[in-house]
């Protein structure tokens, strides 16, 4: 059977320093307000995502993602499990940066 992320979940340490890189960007604007909404009050995957896809947020947390089983960004809120999932794409999202 094929292993989801959260089996390799880089841990809360590794997360927490990631979601400090997110957090100069995000704000108290009407997009950034609704994507919290929508992702159940994770201010932290609310964050890492609008860093990563800014105006795009919120169609992509409704996208089936395949690194995530087939599920959607917004359907991983629902269980730790699924948090872990999620948190773990992320982290091994290429967010276009400097090399």
């Amino acid at each position: 059977m094929n292993k989801g992320l959260e089996h390799y979940y880089a841990g809360d340490e590794t997360w927490e320093a990631f979601v400090a890189l997110a957090m100069p960007d995000w704000g108290d604007t009407g997009l950034q307000r609704t994507l919290l909404e929508r992702m159940g009050g994770h201010l932290d995957l609310a964050a890492v995502i609008y860093a990563r896809f800014g105006s795009g947020s919120l169609a992509w947390i409704d996208t089936r993602v395949p690194a995530l089983h087939g599920l959607t960004p917004v359907a991983c809120v629902g269980t730790q499990k699924r948090v872990r999932r999620l948190r773990e794409a992320l982290l091994r999202m290429d967010f276009g940066g400097p090399v």
